[in-house]
């Protein structure tokens, strides 16, 4: 077979070398030397994933189909009268999971599942990912991203076949060629299936660097269960989740990856991160731990131990382990962004503006960084510059209501009244259920004289968080703003009984409340009397 018999030299892969031009452009910094290169790399060979993957998060991620325009062509013109469309085989059939639950690790290893069984399809939108990753033994190999140099060697020597084939029957007196037809049409064949596969691979990781989150995910779900049911593409799941801010669910697809590939660490510290946000100390713990013992040169391993020591408070020890991070790996963006959050937490901001800038140095599409440094300004009182950084950490990720909504609450206490109503809605547009969002909607909407909304907006409030006394006092204050003293009254008197802290401030509209009471109740006496 062609793809067996290609054969190698010592000379250097063209691909290889404009891909490793543009690792070295992407690090000093010169972004479009750096995109030149790789996108000359995936020309050379577009199965070339770690150009592909350079250029999506630069931003400039290619279009998929375009980089196998030439092997589609190949593909239709020889074979078109006994091939399927290409568009037709990028879902290919995938059997029914013979159960609903999702197996264990195990399980995975041991069972043998029947290659006779017929095959059917299945919807993906009813279907959850989690639920479609059992492997079947024999239906497609597992594609190996990091080492496809190979295929574009592969594809180049099937097509000279072709070629030979093309004259030994066209053309009288040709030797024929040292492979039949039959066999080139099946590993062609074979090789389409790769291409399909990869495309959509490609599509998928391109769409999450675009923060198309939604639509990432509906691409790796469409993969057969084979890849689906790689620790890589369950991570690819997890991250697009936790962009989303569900964190509970990207923490069930990386469990899911640690249980396919236990030794896996790439991504980890973004799973360190979402354990962080779930407050789940035990677990961060545990994986911080194991993520060492099994590779103490792993930077993300000390990201991990730093998210577990900062989720206990102990800030000085985690900036020791994000500091190991940065030692081992000084281009890691995300650990010069986790240290900026724990000398923020210090408050020395010098500091933590410096490790924020320096993440930005390395990627400046790394909007955690921006969103810290925004954070850093609201501290020291500086409304403009952090206004700034959170509308830079949005742009280039807009589905984040964690950044909407910041942006909103700087525009309200910069009395922008309208544009943090604006703001507050969108975040509200991306997570219905996202409580403080509607809430502090509903504190500009009372600015702006729009009660009866606010108090709608309060009420939805109160069914998401119904023990919360901000609501009931918020309440009692447009109340007492329409008149409705009665009500009102009623409103602060629950609030006070589920907060003694704001106990005071809610005392004195209380007291506000009985005033005016009083002073109404006098005047209608005096009243009473001058008409007597």
């Amino acid at each position: 077979m062609a793809g067996k018999n290609a054969p190698s030299s010592g000379d250097p892969d063209k691909a290889s070398v404009l891909n490793l031009l543009g690792r070295t452009a992407r690090a000093q910094q010169r972004h479009k030397l750096a995109i030149k290169y790789f996108t000359q790399a995936l020309e050379a060979n577009p199965f070339l994933w770690e150009a592909l993957e350079n250029l999506s998060e630069l931003g400039s991620a290619p279009d998929p189909n375009s980089m196998f325009t030439e092997f589609d062509s190949t593909i239709a013109n020889v074979f078109a009268p006994r091939s399927a469309p290409v568009t037709q085989r990028i879902n290919p059939a995938i059997p029914t999971p013979p159960t609903p639950l999702i197996p264990k690790h195990e399980d995975l290893q041991n069972e043998n599942i029947d290659d006779t069984a017929p095959e059917t399809s299945y919807n993906h939108s009813s279907v959850p990912a989690h639920d479609l990753i059992k492997p079947r033994q024999g239906f497609l190999p597992t594609i190996d991203t990091n080492s496809m140099a190979v295929l574009a060697q592969i594809l180049r020597q099937l097509c000279k076949h072709v070629a030979a084939l093309q004259a030994s029957e066209l053309v009288g007196g040709v030797a024929p060629p040292a492979v039949s037809k039959a066999e080139l049409q099946e590993e062609l064949e074979a090789l389409r299936i790769v291409a399909d596969t990869f495309k959509i691979l490609a599509r998928a990781y391109g769409l999450f660097s675009q923060n198309k989150f939604n639509e990432s995910m509906m691409e790796y779900e469409s993969l057969p269960y084979e890849h689906l049911a790689s620790g890589w593409v369950q991570c690819q799941l997890a991250k697009n989740k936790f962009e989303m801010t569900d964190y509970t669910t990207a923490a069930q697809y990386f469990q899911r990856a640690r249980e396919l590939e236990p030794s896996i660490h790439r991504d980890m510290e973004i799973y360190s991160t979402c354990l962080w946000h779930l407050k789940q100390e035990m677990k961060l713990s545990a994986l911080g731990k194991e993520l060492k013992d099994s590779n103490h040169h792993s930077p993300q391993a000390w990201c991990a131990l730093g998210n577990a020591y900062s989720l206990r408070n102990e800030n000085d020890q985690a900036i020791k382990c994000f500091q190991r991070a940065i030692q081992l790996d000084d281009r890691f963006a995300y650990a010069h962004t986790l240290s900026g959050h724990e000398y923020k937490g210090l408050e020395e901001y010098d500091k933590a503006l410096t490790e924020y800038r320096t993440a930005l140095s390395i990627d400046d599409r790394h909007y955690p960084a921006w969103c810290g440094m925004g954070d850093v300004y609201i501290k020291v009182g500086k409304s403009d510059l952090a206004l700034i950084h959170y509308k830079e950490a949005h742009i280039l990720n807009p589905s984040n209501t964690v950044v909407i909504f910041l942006v909103g609450i700087v525009q309200e206490r910069m009395n922008r009244t309208t544009e943090a109503l604006r703001s507050f809605e969108e975040a509200i547009h991306l997570q219905p259920g996202h409580a403080m969002a509607r809430f502090e909607k509903a504190k500009v909407q009372k600015e702006m004289g729009q009660y009866t909304e606010a108090l709608k907006e309060l009420d939805v409030v109160h069914k998401i968080a119904p023990t919360e006394p901000r609501v009931f006092m918020l309440q009692g204050e447009i109340l007492l703003e329409m008149g409705d003293k009665k009500e009102a009254l009623k409103k602060l008197t629950w609030a006070l009984d589920l907060d003694s802290k704001s106990s005071h401030a809610i005392r004195d509209l209380i007291d506000k409340v009985n005033q005016d009471s009083d002073a109404e109740e006098q005047a209608y006496d005096i009243q009473h009397d001058s008409d007597g």
